[in-house]
């Protein structure tokens, strides 16, 4: 029920990104060459599903274009969204060589 709730939201042509506990470690830079590649070879829209503790449906994994975790902690989903926002403005800061990464 709910990864039907999850599914009706993404929209068809976009980037599905899941933040699961089961994903791919990355750090930073990591991320930052994930997002260019993104922005240079998929579409410009792009979806970010925030896995519960106990993860997601079968069907959400299959929609997911890519899975990463942010942690190997448990956080509350208010704060993964703070999280992986600041991950995406370092990220472009990251490809811009600006300064607010180190």
């Amino acid at each position: 029920l709910e990864g039907q709730r999850i599914l009706k939201q993404i929209k068809r042509d976009s980037y599905v990104i899941l933040l699961d506990l089961k994903g791919q470690p990355l750090d930073s830079e990591e991320l930052a060459k994930k997002i260019e590649q993104i922005n240079t070879y998929h579409s410009s829209n792009v979806t970010f599903i925030i896995g519960g503790s106990l993860g997601v449906s079968e069907s959400v994994k299959e929609k997911a274009d890519f899975v990463f975790k942010l942690s190997e902690m448990t956080f509350p989903h208010n704060i993964v969204r703070l999280l992986i926002l600041e991950q995406i403005y370092r990220s472009y800061k990251i490809l811009n060589n600006e300064t607010y990464h180190k």
